[in-house]
């Protein structure tokens, strides 16, 4: 319509020029009159017409059913871009920062693998106490006191526990190794060595008046600062005294061998719960001098540049690992 009505607007601007030409021509161009005249009736009849540019071709008709979206045809591209795009993030992830995801992942650094204890839900102090550890983790501790005590001699039962980073079992491991050495009558003491972030005092419910520090500057003796742990017959514990700086000096060569000794006297196993040795070295010398070296290893949270940086320190001093204790392995059937 818009465009028909631009046609006749021209054609009623053009028209009565022609007329006007036609007008104006002396009577003997018949030649330029019939043409002219021809070209005049042509527009005269253009202008009764339509603009006949435009015709149609199809009559516009609703569709019965809509083009797009098409649900079936979105959700499927959307779930082969999701798979896609979380199989590129989880490949991504995996080589930026690799973890321990498999017991054979441990192979290369040719240790045995001493203890396989099965994860547990369980948050809090009561969740620590021996009648609230499953039986399947409860024995998994169990065998793995047995076979320390089938591989040490007595005299020389010392056991420090590390890892490769913190927040990978240690402590719990330490509590509840301490607890079934003790189970067999054993007396066990349990020294925190964790200055950086002590979690023995909180995870045992103590509150003791002295810790190590103070026994390591002569201020109190090692048995005022010892304390029963709660739940666990046969087990004192010696932890970070209270309001204790976070970065204490280096314990020195001369004080390790002196609380090995004085432990050495009143109980049957030495155990410290340590901090992972890549990031406080100062333990180098009570590592030294302990009989076994345990290295805790959580599956799916232990890096495995961090392990391969305790290695290296390990061999640097070398210290020789007993072997490792994994934490999430499958658990074994209860015999």
């Amino acid at each position: 319509a818009v465009r028909t009505e631009r046609m006749h607007a021209l054609l009623d601007s053009v028209i009565p020029q022609l007329r006007r030409q036609l007008e104006g021509l002396p009577p003997g161009e018949l030649r330029s009159r019939e043409a002219l005249s021809g070209r005049l009736r042509d527009l005269e009849t253009l202008r009764l017409l339509p603009d006949p540019t435009l015709h149609l071709e199809t009559p516009a008709a609703a569709p019965a059913k809509p083009v797009a979206p098409r649900p079936l045809l979105t959700m499927a591209a959307a779930v082969i871009a999701g798979l896609i795009l979380s199989s590129g993030v989880v490949l991504g992830s995996r080589m930026l920062d690799t973890r321990i995801e498999r017991e054979e992942d441990l192979r290369m650094y040719r240790i045995p693998i001493l203890g396989r204890i099965p994860r547990w839900r369980g948050r809090g102090r009561a969740s620590l106490r021996p009648d609230a550890v499953p039986p399947t983790t409860r024995q998994a501790f169990q065998r793995l006191a047995s076979m320390l005590e089938a591989r040490s001699a007595p005299g020389s039962r010392s056991i420090f526990v590390t890892g490769a980073g913190p927040a990978e079992g240690k402590t719990t491991t330490s509590i509840q190794l301490a607890g079934a050495l003790a189970s067999g009558n054993e007396e066990v003491i349990l020294i925190e060595g964790d200055w950086r972030r002590p979690a023995l005092a909180d995870a045992l419910g103590v509150r003791p008046p002295h810790g190590l520090t103070d026994v390591l500057a002569g201020r109190v003796g090692l048995e005022d600062a010892l304390v029963d742990a709660d739940g666990f017959a046969g087990v004192r514990v010696l932890t970070r005294e209270p309001g204790g700086d976070a970065s204490p000096a280096t314990v020195s060569a001369e004080d390790a061998d002196r609380v090995i000794r004085e432990t050495r006297l009143q109980t049957n196993w030495l155990l410290f719960d340590g901090p992972p040795l890549a990031d406080a070295p100062d333990w180098l010398p009570v590592v030294n001098r302990v009989a076994s070296v345990l290295l805790v290893v959580r599956l799916g949270r232990t890096r495995t540049r961090d392990l391969a940086e305790l290695a290296e320190l390990l061999v640097e001093h070398d210290v020789t690992p007993e072997g490792f204790i994994v934490i999430g392995g499958k658990p074994r059937p209860i015999y």
